[in-house]
């Protein structure tokens, strides 16, 4: 299977994971199938935000994927996969990229690309995952709210082709799908441990209300955030529950 094999490119969509659900429901789709377009107008991002592209500037595509190997359960390992995908690969370019907590991608403090993970459970498997993917990379300025929005460009004072670096990151993406398909838990635990933003180190959060000082200790089995606070009790989180102050 190569990511690359099938991939259709946009001039325009509103969103490429509502694109590729449509074409999902209408038709059999080839796994490995990429939706890809350089104006994306209503990009989704996690909790329901706005992912902020400029035409031609950025890499904004979705991946349909059909890991029916991979139980409802496991699910959280198709996010840990795809997100050290994306750290591998930018780590060919810069340091100190790392995994927020669950799929957000930064480098240093910065967010420099955004994941949002759509699966469609039937019965004990799943039967189709969208994965959407948002990179910055030429843009120069953001107008959006968002707080900490970096590109590959303000990092290195330097453009990037497009598509060439959607074909790379295909490439990366392609490896740790089959690393997760012949069943290298381990392996991705380890480096999504390894990758993970703050792991270890005492920051302020805020959930239950209230701001605190705690500790990521890692992940449990099913994705849960696990907290350690300034009282020594563990705490664990969904996504949503806690948030990260910058």
């Amino acid at each position: 299977m190569k990511f690359n094999s099938n991939i259709i490119k946009l001039d325009n969509v509103e969103s490429t994971n509502s694109y590729a659900l449509r074409l999902i429901k209408k038709q059999n789709v080839i796994e490995g199938t990429v939706v890809w377009t350089k104006n994306q107008t209503k990009g989704r991002g996690q909790r329901e935000n706005y992912w902020e592209s400029e035409k031609d500037m950025n890499l904004t595509f979705s991946l349909i994927l059909s890991p029916k190997f991979l139980a409802p359960v496991k699910q959280f390992y198709l996010s840990k996969a795809i997100s050290i995908a994306l750290v591998e690969y930018l780590c060919k370019y810069f340091d100190n990229v790392k995994i927020k907590w669950p799929n957000d991608i930064y480098v240093k403090n910065n967010k420099i690309s955004g994941i949002l993970i759509e699966n469609i459970i039937k019965g004990q498997s799943i039967e189709n995952s969208i994965i959407g993917i948002g990179i910055n990379i030429n843009q120069s300025n953001f107008i959006s709210k968002a707080p900490n929005p970096i590109s590959m460009y303000q990092l290195s004072n330097r453009k990037y082709d497009i598509e060439t670096e959607l074909k790379n990151i295909l490439s990366y993406l392609n490896l740790y799908y089959i690393k997760l398909m012949n069943g290298d838990f381990n392996l991705i635990d380890k480096l999504y441990d390894k990758y993970m933003y703050r792991l270890n180190s005492y920051h302020w959060y805020e959930y239950n209300g209230k701001q605190s000082y705690s500790m990521i200790c890692g992940t449990d089995k099913i994705g849960k955030l696990i907290l350690l606070n300034n009282k020594n009790q563990y705490l664990r989180f969904n996504f949503k529950e806690v948030k990260f102050i910058l």
